[in-house]
């Protein structure tokens, strides 16, 4: 998928990974008008399939928090050509400290993305299209454009309702890494199928995100069940300078091995598509449970934090799918034995860790 193909050629590669090949589709249209038209009768549609729910959170927006219902924010579009974007109001006044603070609909909104559908009439004024870089304001512009010359290269496109940096990327990528995506995106053409079809996934994951938020939290052994399924389906293997070991289980910001191993650099290699993905983290050995040694790991620099966000954490919209090459899974009694090996080599006094 081309979700793989912006860490082959942004990121780097690492392993065996497949020939480079180019993005299958950009922000960049071939045929204006006709793409124009395309996200006119396409604005349009989605809006009017979605004014029921639109006006069901207006109406509740209106009834808790007043008449200002739509915010009004300036921003520049193609050409740097200011213009009025629209969004939902998700913040009120708190008249005792005079500061803004979130709803409860607000963050609602804010976490499944509901906040943005009012920039559908952006689209069908002409401001914006479906698929675009974000909109920025004036003042972004003008410091970032100062700071990279090729920031710029933005503004010859119009803006979109939805980013690729949204979807693939966390809230908390780097601007640099993000900033790479966005420059190549807008130096390729627009391929209106894989567009359309990157659409559907986007708005089944919206979906999907929308029942998560509404959903009851995992219990604590189904959670430790997913961080284990996660770090096998990965053929996740962490590389310290003693040595490399494969991981048993893994969950955000948490990783588990039955070896003992001392904390400081490393890298954590593991499966994306038909290769491999190497991030540097930084470890802190945090206890000794059910022989397992248990480490904090973070990120060291703006790649391996994007690779450890959209991989390892799983923070995006757009989930990774699982690896396309299959190595044999570690076994209970595998993890058994490497267990009784890591005893034997290294002492390890339980009870006082």
């Amino acid at each position: 998928m081309w979700v793989h193909v912006f860490d082959q050629k942004i990121i780097g590669r690492v392993g065996s990974t497949p020939r480079k090949r180019q993005f299958q589709t950009g922000f960049v249209p071939r045929w204006p008008l006709a793409y124009r038209a395309y996200n006119l009768m396409l604005g349009l549609m989605v809006l009017v399939a979605l004014a029921p729910l639109m006006a069901g959170f207006a109406l509740v927006l209106r009834l808790t928090q007043g008449p200002d219902v739509l915010l009004r924010a300036q921003r520049v579009g193609q050409g740097q050509r200011p213009f009025t974007l629209y969004r939902f109001a998700t913040v009120e006044v708190d008249q005792s400290n005079k500061r803004l603070r979130p709803t409860a609909l607000g963050l609602y909104l804010n976490q499944t993305g509901f906040v943005a559908l009012p920039q559908l009439l952006n689209v069908i004024k002409g401001d914006m299209n479906i698929i675009g870089p974000l909109p920025v304001r004036a003042a972004i512009a003008q410091i970032e454009t100062a700071r990279d010359p090729h920031y710029a290269c933005r503004f010859a496109v119009k803006p979109g309702l939805i980013s690729h940096t949204d979807v693939v990327m966390s809230p908390t990528t780097g601007q640099r890494v993000k900033a790479k995506l966005t420059y190549q995106l807008c130096h390729t053409a627009v391929n209106l199928p894989v567009e359309f079809a990157l659409m559907l996934r986007i708005a089944g994951a919206y979906l999907r995100e929308t029942i998560r938020v509404m959903r009851p939290g995992v219990t604590p052994s189904g959670y430790l069940a997913e961080a284990r399924r996660r770090a096998q389906d990965l053929h996740l293997e962490l590389e310290t300078p003693q040595g490399r070991y494969p991981v048993y289980a893994l969950a955000k910001g948490l990783l588990m091995t039955p070896h003992v191993v001392t904390g400081g650099p490393g890298h954590l290699t593991f499966a994306v598509g038909p290769g491999n993905r190497k991030a540097k983290i930084l470890l802190s050995r945090l206890s000794y449970l059910q022989g397992q040694t248990v480490f904090q790991y973070d990120a060291v620099d703006d790649n391996s934090a994007h690779l450890v966000s959209r991989y390892l954490r799983n923070e995006t919209l757009l989930k990774p799918g699982r690896p396309t090459w299959r190595r044999p899974r570690l076994s209970d009694l595998q993890y058994e034995i490497a267990l009784h090996e890591a005893e034997h080599l290294v002492p390890v006094d339980r009870e006082r860790r």
